[in-house]
């Protein structure tokens, strides 16, 4: 056996937990490019478990659950700077053929006022509309009407609304939606952003739950069905029992009768 496996063995408490954690927040990194990637987490505990023989089930639990605990905190703050570093466009198809771009520049540094605006490609008979912004760590919020909304084209044609504020303050996090009139949100966005902190913080509040569910979920499966499987290969390589030879005729208990 390779010495080095060997060790990470011995020490199976300690290197699972640092093992499982590098992996699992590498696909917490992936995921931002392949979302399904994330729920391999458990998947990939499982098998590092597997592989440096930590077999015990209620330890296999417990362990699982620190890690689990702690790629959530990875990755709270992998996606917040994700999001603090990007663009923050967010784009949305509609039923009628439309689609809707949304933007917030500056997205994630102060500045003296904020341009809110959306881009609405295709069938633009959309109706009366309004814009809300709102701040989501603090009481900012402003309700536009369509009439204090600009309006124009671009060069491909699509219906621009704008809305310039100037009053927003650094202060962590806004939130902004385009209504129509019949209640319907087309679209919402988030930004601007001042900071990846509170960002953190919301994401972290906001995956825990969902996050640690499924994956304690995946993995105890997971657990049950290998469980399942030895319990019936052994069944399997058991020898079968030999019934005791029967008395031959002329014995009492074994002895010959004199």
């Amino acid at each position: 056996m390779n010495p080095i496996v060997a060790a990470l063995q011995r020490q199976a408490r300690i290197s699972v937990i640092v093992i499982s954690i590098l992996i699992g927040a590498l696909l917490v990194y992936l995921s931002l490019f392949e979302s399904i990637l994330i729920y391999l987490v458990p998947v990939e505990v499982f098998f590092v478990m597997h592989y440096l023989k930590f077999y015990r089930f209620k330890p296999r639990i417990l362990g699982a659950t620190v890690i689990f605990f702690v790629i959530v905190i990875a990755a709270a703050g992998i996606y917040a700077q994700a999001l603090y570093t990007s663009t923050g466009v967010e784009s949305q198809s509609l039923a009628n053929g439309s689609n809707i771009t949304a933007s917030v520049t500056p997205f994630n540094h102060q500045a003296t006022s904020y341009n809110f605006s959306f881009a609405i490609a295709g069938n633009q008979s959309i109706g009366s509309y309004f814009i809300l912004v709102k701040g989501v760590n603090n009481h900012y919020s402003v309700n536009v009407s369509e009439q204090n909304i600009l309006k124009g084209y671009n060069s491909n044609h699509d219906l621009i609304l704008y809305y310039h504020d100037d009053n927003i303050t650094p202060s962590g996090i806004y939130e902004y939606y385009l209504y129509f009139a019949n209640g319907t949100t087309p679209i919402s966005s988030i930004g601007p952003l001042f900071s990846s902190t509170p960002i953190f913080e919301l994401y972290l509040l906001d995956l825990t739950p969902s996050f640690m569910l499924i994956f304690e979920l995946i993995f105890v499966v997971g657990l049950l069905i290998a469980r399942s499987i030895s319990n019936s290969a052994r069944m399997r390589n058991m020898p079968p029992k030999v019934p005791p030879a029967p008395d031959q005729p002329g014995t009492i208990d074994g002895d010959k009768v004199q």
